[in-house]
C-alpha cells in the first residue's frame, strides 16, 4: 500500500468517531440509523488467530435485529488481513456519501 493510499485511509477512517483497528479478537460493531427513512444497519468485523496461526477476519452485514450475512477469509500473512480490515473500514467511511448515514461506533 502507498503512503498516499495509507494517509487517505487514515483521514477516512477519522469521519468514524474514535475508530481503531479492531484489536485480536475484538469485535468491532458499527450503527447506521435514520428512523426518518427507515435506515436501520448494523455492520460488525472480527480479527482472530485460528488454531494454525493463520488470520482470521469476519465481517457481517444487515438490518439491526436480523440475522443479516456474514463472510470469512483467512490469511497467511497478518499484514493483508489488516489491508482487508482498513479497505472494509474505509468503505464503512465512506457510507455518509453514498447512503446518505454515517456509521457509529456501537459501544
Amino acid at each position: 500500500m502507498s503512503n498516499l493510499t495509507s494517509m487517505a485511509t487514515m483521514l477516512a477512517l477519522t469521519a468514524i468517531p474514535n475508530i481503531e483497528l479492531p484489536a485480536y479478537g475484538e469485535i468491532l460493531e458499527l450503527w447506521a440509523v435514520d428512523p426518518s427513512r427507515n435506515i436501520s444497519r448494523t455492520w460488525r468485523i472480527c480479527k482472530r488467530r485460528d488454531l494454525f496461526g493463520w488470520t482470521v477476519v469476519e465481517w457481517g452485514w444487515g438490518r439491526i435485529g436480523s440475522r443479516g450475512q456474514s463472510r470469512t477469509v483467512v490469511f497467511e500473512q497478518p499484514e493483508k488481513a489488516v489491508a482487508l480490515v482498513r479497505r472494509l473500514l474505509l468503505r464503512r467511511a465512506n457510507a455518509e456519501r453514498r447512503i446518505g448515514v454515517a456509521y457509529r461506533r456501537c459501544d
